[in-house]
């Protein structure tokens, strides 16, 4: 949570210059961390609840296909409770069931849409396939897909096999959550909210978070460092800067992660994803070489096309770009010439 609200809107935005790594076209990036603040009914329930153990909680139930229309609500309890909560005590039940309903008649309740999309993803590396969740991010997995092209195509070097170990760690910890909740690729939740969390997905909420849990033994085993999470982890003892915030642009986001106990534990299963696009924006224009990323992602977009067929036996079509420096990003002019 190191980064400020002003240097992480500069780089949401240079993702937006890359087409697609907020959610488009959905209110939720408009509302503030103060719509959940300043609900009385939330900010009592949160009063005496532990932090960690509360967030986690609804961390885990986001791995449920069946809230899935129901994710922009629960991602943000995830972040009123790690932002609001200072007590001891654990959730209870009806204390999840509660807060879940407090948000019902608020601009974050009212927002909840259908899902238009797949709940589970799948993107690959030189190192295999990796399922991830697709979230509130408008083509999530199609976006992180042209970044780990680029990141594949990269030179050798200490500094370029490090960003390499960095990402690849992130993939595993996606790709293990979504093996832990049993879960398949491209498959499809809930398409409509539901008014209130399902019963049995309650009996025991202190294994709700059992998917979006690791310790240290867990992460070896998995074949990741712990110290290639580390542009993943939220440092909580800023977490009263959420506050003043807007959702989709939070550290939270930016930083998935949150360490505790000698657990990690993945906040924002959904996140990895856009966490991962920011972090390399981030590293490659420290670097001073974001005309060089543009150019990678400019050869990734035109080598995914030209694997589409196009009208009937059209294949791979010649394409040619051009800068729109109005919008800081490349796209494609005269994509296709018919009568060639």
């Amino acid at each position: 949570m190191n980064s400020s609200s002003g240097r992480m809107r500069e780089i949401i935005e240079s993702l937006e210059s890359f087409h697609g790594s907020v959610p488009l076209g959905s209110p939720y990036h408009h509302h503030r961390m103060e719509v959940l603040t300043t609900n009385a009914q939330l900010a009592a329930i949160a009063s005496n609840l532990s932090a960690i153990d509360t967030a986690t909680v609804f961390a885990g139930l986001t791995t449920h296909p069946e809230l899935q229309s129901n994710l922009y609500r629960l991602e943000a309890l995830v972040h009123a409770f790690i932002a609001m909560s200072n007590g001891a005590n654990k959730p209870t039940a009806s204390t999840i069931s509660e807060a879940f309903s407090s948000l019902a008649e608020t601009p974050v309740g009212l927002a909840e849409d259908p899902a238009e999309d797949v709940f589970i993803s799948c993107v690959s590396n030189d190192h295999g396939n990796f399922r991830t969740f697709e979230g509130l991010w408008e083509s999530n997995a199609f976006f992180l897909q042209r970044f780990l092209d680029i990141v594949d195509g990269m030179p050798n070097g200490r500094w370029y096999s490090q960003l390499r170990k960095q990402v690849l760690a992130a993939l595993r910890l996606s790709e293990a959550i979504v093996s832990r909740a049993d879960l398949q690729k491209y498959m499809i939740g809930n398409q409509y909210p539901l008014e209130s969390i399902p019963d049995a997905l309650l009996e025991d909420i202190s294994s709700l978070s059992s998917s979006i849990c690791f310790a240290g033994q867990d992460l070896v085993k998995l074949g990741i460092d712990a110290h290639d999470l580390t542009p993943l982890i939220c440092d909580l003892s800023v977490r009263d800067r959420l506050v003043g915030e807007g959702l989709s642009t939070t550290a939270l986001e930016r930083h998935p992660i949150v360490v505790n106990d000698g657990r990690w534990y993945v906040m924002l299963p959904s996140a990895i994803s856009a966490a991962i696009r920011i972090f390399l924006i981030e590293e490659i224009s420290k670097a001073g070489m974001m005309s060089q990323l543009e150019a990678q992602l400019v050869d990734s977009y035109a080598k995914h096309f030209r694997s589409i067929p196009l009208l009937g036996n059209l294949r791979r079509p010649p394409m040619l770009f051009e800068r729109n420096e109005a919008a800081h990003a490349a796209i494609s002019n005269s994509v296709i010439r018919i009568d060639e």
